[in-house]
């Protein structure tokens, strides 16, 4: 490990505070001096550059409140709430109370200090404090011991990390797209599957194929009607194969006295309207009784045909669907009844099924095993491993 002078961080920079005006004065809100809270800033291993925040204060909002005029350069911190978020200041800036902003002394390089905070980050987590909203106080952050070798090691330093981010970068966009990849992979498999099923087989529309259902929202004036137990599902919950629970939950009554429906067999539910067929037309499984809102369709499937086999199906047709979708008022996408209903199903016998099934599912096994080494590749840790040998003068 390199041997570096130290000095406290109180000594390395001036800290500066921060302040919310009140929102009852119209006068202090609405200006031009962006005023940033933590939710203006990612929770990422990197420094961000602050220069447009969501809101902004005047002048005189700035004047009559706690909140200080952060100068250009400056290194910003979030010491509350979600401890550890950096940005340098791009401009003149203000923030609310939960940060701490630091203007570095001269011989500390901006990006420097800025790096070693987020290296700091997760050990100051763990001296959180806070009944409610969690943070570190100023005394533990002015007595930390920031690293001073020359301003151009640090500057060295400081490029290296930049250097190395941008290959995690580059990483990171190989997973995303490999991921994307794995997806479109088991897609292409359900549809040449369902192609090639219909070319061998008879078969029958899709609503032919057991009772349709559909959903409603109960009304959200009667809070105690989304109190309940009986799963409520929305398309935007529509990102397993099989559903089980849900967020939502409403009660009885709330089924009795709306548009929804109690679906008590397992079903095959799918989206029929919304912007998330714009890509994709969701497809779950129903294992539970469960009800669902009005962008949704059910079937109940007869007893000849299962479940699996039908879900199958559908996701297979999906391309030929999402080929159909309308776009109504309001550039609402939606699929007609006459085309989702109309779509065709391989009439198999109960061991043919039996047998897809089998496929289907060991291919779907096998997808999810590729995802999920895809997402272990643990991109967040080599960031923050860099920052640690950084600091350690392994860079």
């Amino acid at each position: 490990m390199m041997s570096w002078p130290t000095v406290k961080l109180c000594e390395a920079s001036i800290r500066i505070g921060g302040g919310t005006p009140s929102r009852e004065e119209k006068s202090y809100w609405g200006g031009k001096l962006s005023w940033f809270t933590v939710a203006d800033l990612e929770d990422v291993d990197d420094i961000q550059n602050l220069s447009t925040s969501r809101e902004c204060i005047t002048r005189e909002g700035l004047e009559h409140s706690a909140a200080k005029l952060i100068p250009k350069g400056a290194v910003v911190f979030s010491s509350r709430v979600v401890v550890g978020k950096v940005g340098i200041a791009g401009n003149n800036i203000a923030t609310n109370q939960d940060f701490s902003s630091f203007v570095p002394i001269d011989g500390i390089d901006p990006e420097f200090l800025g790096y070693f905070l987020i290296k700091t980050k997760h050990d100051l987590r763990r001296h959180q404090r806070g009944a409610t909203i969690k943070g570190v106080t100023t005394k533990i952050l002015d007595a930390i011991d920031v690293p001073r070798p020359s301003i151009e090691e640090q500057r060295r330093i400081v490029s290296r990390i930049k250097e190395c981010m941008e290959r995690v970068e580059e990483i990171d966009s190989l997973r995303r797209g490999s991921k994307a990849e794995a997806a479109l992979i088991l897609r292409a498999y359900y549809y040449d599957l369902y192609r090639e099923l219909l070319k061998r087989h008879a078969a029958f529309s899709l609503v032919e194929a057991g009772t349709v259902i559909g959903g409603g929202t109960p009304s959200r004036k009667q809070a105690n009607y989304w109190k309940g137990d009986v799963p409520w599902i929305s398309p935007k919950e529509m990102k397993q194969r099989d559903i089980f629970e849900s967020s939502s939950c409403i009660i009885q009554e709330a089924v009795e006295k709306s548009s929804t429906k109690l679906i008590t067999d397992p079903s095959v539910m799918f989206v029929v309207r919304g912007m998330i067929l714009v890509h994709t037309l969701p497809v779950a499984v129903s294992r539970v009784p469960l009800t669902m809102n009005q962008d949704m369709k059910a079937i109940v499937p007869r007893k000849s045909l299962s479940v699996d086999f039908l879900a199958a199906m559908i996701r297979g047709a999906e391309r030929d669907l999402l080929a159909q979708v309308e776009i109504a008022g309001h550039g609402t996408r939606r699929l007609q009844t006459d085309v989702w209903s109309s779509a065709r199903i391989p009439a198999l016998s109960d061991d043919e099924q039996a047998s897809v099934i089998a496929e289907v599912q060991n291919m779907e096994r096998m997808a999810d095993a590729l995802a999920a080494n895809i997402n272990s590749e643990g991109v967040g840790s080599l960031r923050e491993s860099i920052l640690r040998k950084a600091f350690a003068g392994g860079l």
